[in-house]
């Protein structure tokens, strides 16, 4: 039970905020795409509730470690920004629309770790 407890307990602080932008409505999500567009964006559409998109999130964080500012990885809650995901035509939790120059390049739906990862790291070591 304390492992579980834990693992809730780093899912709630804010230190990943650091790595991974939380949006917290459509002019953020506008403002980051226009601020970033010469860099991959990775948005992660996902909700609370979802078990898988909990799951996958630890993934998400280390990635953005990884990242170390070269992609810019944006969590987008689908309850509370239903109008974003709705534009990116988001139908399952969780899904990552990879995107650069505002345009979108990849779609992965679901916790696709291995695939995140391949689709994501090439581009850790590209400058801006």
């Amino acid at each position: 039970m304390t492992e579980r407890r834990s693992w809730r307990a780093s899912m709630d602080e804010g230190s990943e905020q650091k790595y991974v932008v939380v949006c917290k409505d459509g002019i953020e999500w506008k403002n980051k795409l226009e601020e970033n567009k010469n860099k991959l964006v990775v948005a992660y559409f996902s909700a609370d509730w979802c078990g898988p998109s909990r799951f996958i999130y630890p993934v998400v964080v280390d990635l953005a470690k990884k990242a170390n500012e070269t992609v810019l990885f944006i969590k987008i809650d689908v309850d509370k920004l239903w109008d974003i995901a709705r534009h990116w035509k988001v139908v399952s939790l969780p899904t990552f629309v990879l995107i650069k120059n505002k345009e979108e390049k990849k779609r992965i739906q679901g916790a696709m770790k291995e695939e995140l990862q391949d689709a994501v790291s090439p581009y850790f070591t590209q400058s801006n």
